[in-house]
């Protein structure tokens, strides 16, 4: 029961081999989840993708997140992602999960 919603992103002034990802994440459940970690898939511009990262929590909040979210509780996120190519044109996010084999499952998975 994650939103997770993109708000925009763009290559870094520092290193174009950077591409930093804003969006928020909202918890639409009725009781507390764990803090997701957010895939991040980049893509050509033809949609073809080009690198996939997944992103834990402290990394995408750069501060030592809560444990869970709260019910209907947003948070804005950055994530910094490598485009060592320089070829990525768009992205794609999901919110995932670990199960116990550290194998994530992802909203948008089959």
């Amino acid at each position: 029961a994650y939103d997770l919603r993109q708000l925009g992103g763009e290559a870094t002034p520092q290193s174009a081999d950077h591409i930093v990802v804003h969006a928020t994440v909202h918890n639409r459940a009725t009781h507390s989840q764990p803090m997701p970690m957010i895939r991040v898939r980049l893509q050509d511009r033809f949609g073809n993708s080009l690198a996939t990262h997944a992103i834990e929590p402290q990394d995408y909040l750069h501060v030592k997140p809560p444990s869970r979210m709260k019910p209907d509780q947003r948070m804005d996120v950055e994530l910094i992602v490598d485009d060592p190519n320089r070829q990525a044109v768009g992205f794609e996010l999901d919110a995932c999960l670990p199960d116990a084999k550290r194998q994530l499952h992802c909203s948008n998975d089959p």
